[in-house]
């Protein structure tokens, strides 16, 4: 039986792995962490903290079929849908500020202009409706052979949590 090394246990590692073995191929996986996922994972950064590595940010991969080709949900990968998704603590001076961002735009609106003012929480709302534009039309390329265009960036209203089920 051919065999194939992975070096790593990201998600797109565990991916490529799942793939491989799928095609027949003996597969081992190497990884130094003690957590498996990279970016998609949760771990105990502080005590009694458990927060993700950027599995928050893991809108992506929903968009390709992957997960239920290889039948994700069956090992426990599962997306709970979190709001607010985003808490951002800051000082200002000698005043500590935050800015929490919601699946609501106009709650997120509100937010940032209890910190930086009405003028400036006008300002984000297009470039988030604008975000969600992008992230709708690249979804549509990942599901079909054709390439992504050129990145533009993206800002999405809809976040997502990845839990690896422990």
């Amino acid at each position: 039986m051919t065999k194939a090394v992975v070096i790593g246990s990201g998600h797109n590692a565990l991916i490529s792995a799942c793939y491989l073995a799928k095609a027949g191929l003996e597969v081992e996986v190497f990884e130094r962490d003690q957590v498996i996922g990279g970016a998609v994972s949760t771990v105990e950064r502080w005590p009694g903290f458990a927060v993700d590595r950027g599995s928050s940010l893991h809108v992506m991969l929903r968009f390709t079929g992957i997960v239920e080709e290889l039948q994700l949900s069956k090992f426990g990968l599962q997306y709970l849908e979190v709001d607010p998704w985003a808490f951002a603590p800051f000082w200002q001076g000698s005043t500590q500020e935050a800015i929490t961002f919601h699946s609501d735009l106009d709650k997120t609106c509100a937010s940032i202009e209890k910190v930086a003012g009405a003028k400036d929480a006008i300002a984000i709302a297009p470039s988030c409706l604008t975000g969600e534009k992008e992230m709708s039309e690249s979804s549509r390329f990942f599901k079909s052979s054709q390439p992504l265009p050129p990145w533009h960036g993206c800002c999405s209203s809809r976040r997502t949590k990845a839990y690896s089920g422990d």
